[in-house]
């Protein structure tokens, strides 16, 4: 049994000398493999030049149309709608009548008054006669004097009632829907329909307070609307306000726009852009650039090695960012396999079509 034990124990040791070299030779790399391959160690990457790009900056919104000037029309007194002079959506002018409303008590005071006055005048004027053949006192004619006065003021107020009887359009537009019909009462203030200029279509939008400084006015507003497609309109900016909202921390700007055709309606859904600068600087497609906590670098290829470099990068403009600082114009930087790079790591460039 001892010569067993030592013979089983002498193959255990050789089965574990085995296992150790044989994990040491798969963990192990070919001795071929030490060798400089560039083939095996060169990562596939598509490039970009560097090079002055046109740079459009632009501040983009959404904001509404509104009307050029818009109210309700109410009356200014109680009664019965005795005449509605306009159709829902037609345009109007200024100073046309619009609605009449019962005006007989009016009238009659009116008239009333004007008698009234026309009685006092000719007193006075008898007055003032006599006056001047010393047959009555100073104190009478200016008595008659204040009285028609009195009667001039109260009639004028009588015709100012008898005018409010009617409701005129104060400026041309546009009429809405009618509130209310004819024979139907009517109180002091209660609207009856809508006004609306169109001429003019106002566009109002927000811009983040740290954009005040580029907005001015006169700039032009590109306006796009869902509701024309394929449609751009300009409008020129003519209001900015003086005030940054305390929650939103945005300013509201106001642009307005020609709409001689009343094409516009108000309360639109409308996208805005506003170019505020355009120059000529260098550019690179936004793929190329890597974002890393302490800013964007970009990998500059030099003899099929490349270089990690960090950049100052500025606005982006369609697929291009704008590179303030950290490259040259005409360098030759990664456009694609960035991610698979490190500084100083052998590149190979692909053929236009090539896949890496």
């Amino acid at each position: 049994m001892t010569i067993f034990r030592q013979v089983l124990f002498g193959v255990l040791l050789l089965m574990v000398a085995f296992g150790v070299w044989q994990g040491q030779r798969w963990n192990s790399p070919p001795a071929d493999s030490k060798l400089p391959n560039a083939n095996l160690e060169a990562v596939p990457v598509t490039l970009a030049t560097v090079a002055p790009t046109a740079i459009v900056e632009a501040i983009e919104a959404v904001g509404s149309t509104q009307a050029h000037q818009a109210i309700n029309i109410v009356p200014l007194a109680d009664g019965q709608i005795m005449e509605i002079s306009f159709t829902a959506g037609s345009q109007v002018e200024a100073g046309q009548v619009l609605v009449r409303l019962d005006d007989e008590a009016e009238r009659a005071e009116v008239e009333e008054l004007e008698a009234y006055l026309t009685k006092n005048t000719q007193a006075l004027d008898r007055a003032k006669r006599l006056l001047a053949r010393q047959n009555v006192s100073q104190a009478t004619v200016d008595d008659l004097l204040s009285e028609r006065d009195a009667a001039v003021a109260r009639l004028q107020g009588a015709r100012k009632a008898l005018a409010d009887r009617v409701v005129r359009a104060p400026y041309s537009g546009i009429v809405g829907f009618k509130e209310l019909d004819i024979g139907a009462r009517v109180e002091e203030g209660q609207v009856i329909t809508t006004l609306d200029d169109l001429s003019v279509i106002d566009v109002e939008f927000s811009v983040p307070g740290i954009q005040y400084s580029k907005v001015r006015l006169g700039m032009t507003a590109r306006i796009t609307i869902d509701a024309f497609p394929g449609r751009t309109f300009n409008a020129i900016i003519d209001r900015i306000d003086t005030r940054i909202g305390q929650a939103s921390r945005a300013f509201r700007v106001r642009a307005t726009l020609p709409n001689p055709d009343i094409l516009l309606p108000a309360g639109l859904f409308v996208t805005v852009t506003v170019v505020v600068d355009e120059r000529t600087s260098l550019a690179v497609p936004e793929e190329a650039i890597v974002a890393e906590a302490n800013g964007s670098i970009v990998f500059v290829v030099t003899e099929n090695k490349v270089e990690r470099r960090p950049i100052s990068v500025g606005v982006r403009t369609g697929n291009l960012v704008e590179v303030i600082s950290g490259v040259s114009d005409g360098e030759k930087i990664v456009r694609e396999g960035v991610q698979r790079l490190r500084d100083g790591s052998l590149v190979r460039v692909l053929a236009s079509g090539e896949q890496g």
